[in-house]
């Protein structure tokens, strides 16, 4: 076989394609711009490439040339079909993850065209998942069953995960207020604790936790360095920690439980510390003095900072108004609650 540009000019003496099944010739014809008894021409063959890609089916299209006897030539399409994604399965998974999170993992739909690139991207997804899990020395290969009758691909994903990773050294950086050992007791990161994303994830949140409970909601804690160390399959972790200023949430103006505040205020919920979570704070008690008939109450808010102290203090500012009380109900003995079925009578309200 040679290249279309040595046969350019060349009667075409007849057309064949390599790849999809006989019956789909006549088929295929239809879209093929260069036609049989024609000199061949390089843009008609890749006009026609066009229109069969368009067709959707095709993975892969080459065409190839061979001078006939008479000097004339023959062309062939050789094409590879698409395989469309059928079922994704995978052995040899851990009890963690398990074989659903690793086939989620692998973002392969079914029915979506199959490509080797999604295949290559999948087994990388794995290996990612693994080590995030501890198991950095796991190793994937991937099996391809397609099957031509329904144009589908089935994969199979054979996984060896090879020992867990334990921790290393685990190191703190920043005035985090705590000792190295006090931080890994909080964290529950010890050198040569078995590794999981679960510990991991729980360790942040534990130290959290920690300097929430003082108050100081706008802690930063992140692992700034994780280094694995193959020769002794263990990694080594760096915790950054800021730790903020104590947060205080005051309310000047009108006497309100502490438990009250901290129902209604959604910082202490949520354990951290925005504006939009003090706005929604500010709403929420406001509808406590109207439950309370403060009907004009006006509720604000303001910021105080104490950097000797390193406090941050978020106070609102009650104006509860007049208070509302229940005067009296009076029911109207003459009303005719068939004429009036909604007057029962009148309820006053007085300052």
């Amino acid at each position: 076989m040679s290249t279309i540009a040595a046969y350019s000019g060349r009667i075409v003496h007849d057309i064949q394609f390599k790849g999809p099944p006989e019956r789909e010739r006549n088929h295929l014809l239809q879209f093929v711009a260069q036609k049989v008894g024609q000199p061949l021409n390089r843009e008609a063959i890749r006009a026609s490439i066009e229109k069969l890609y368009a067709l959707g089916i095709f993975y892969d299209i080459q065409v190839e040339a061979e001078k006939t006897a008479d000097n004339q030539v023959s062309l062939t399409f050789v094409m590879v079909l698409n395989y469309f994604i059928g079922t994704v399965d995978v052995v040899g998974t851990p009890s963690r993850p398990n074989s659903n999170q690793v086939i989620s993992g692998t973002k392969l739909q079914l029915g979506e065209i199959y490509t080797p690139e999604k295949l290559q991207r999948a087994e990388k997804s794995i290996l990612q998942l693994m080590s995030d899990n501890g198991y950095y020395r796991a190793s994937v290969t991937a099996e391809e069953h397609p099957r031509a009758d329904t144009s589908q691909i089935d994969i199979t994903f054979r996984l060896v995960p090879g020992p867990i990773a334990h921790v290393g050294s685990v190191t703190v950086k920043g005035e985090a207020g705590y000792s190295q050992g006090q931080i890994q007791d909080i964290a529950k990161m010890h050198p040569g604790d078995r590794l999981t994303s679960d510990r991991i994830s729980s360790s942040l949140q534990r130290i959290r936790k920690a300097y929430v409970k003082q108050n100081r909601l706008l802690v930063q804690v992140l692992i700034s360095d994780k280094t694995y160390r193959s020769e002794t399959n263990v990694v080594d972790f760096t915790y950054t920690i800021q730790p903020g200023p104590k947060v205080q949430i005051l309310v000047d103006g009108f006497k309100i439980r502490k438990s009250t505040v901290q129902k209604r205020v959604p910082v202490y919920e949520e354990n951290a510390l925005d504006d939009d979570l003090l706005n929604e704070g500010r709403r929420n008690l406001l509808d406590y003095m109207q439950s309370k008939g403060y009907f004009d109450a006006k509720v604000g808010i303001k910021k105080e900072s104490d950097e000797s102290a390193n406090e941050l203090r978020a106070i609102y500012v009650i104006d509860p108004g007049q208070r509302f009380k229940l005067a009296r109900i009076i029911f109207d003995k003459y009303a005719n609650p068939l004429r009036h079925p909604t007057n029962t009578g009148n309820t006053r309200c007085h300052r």
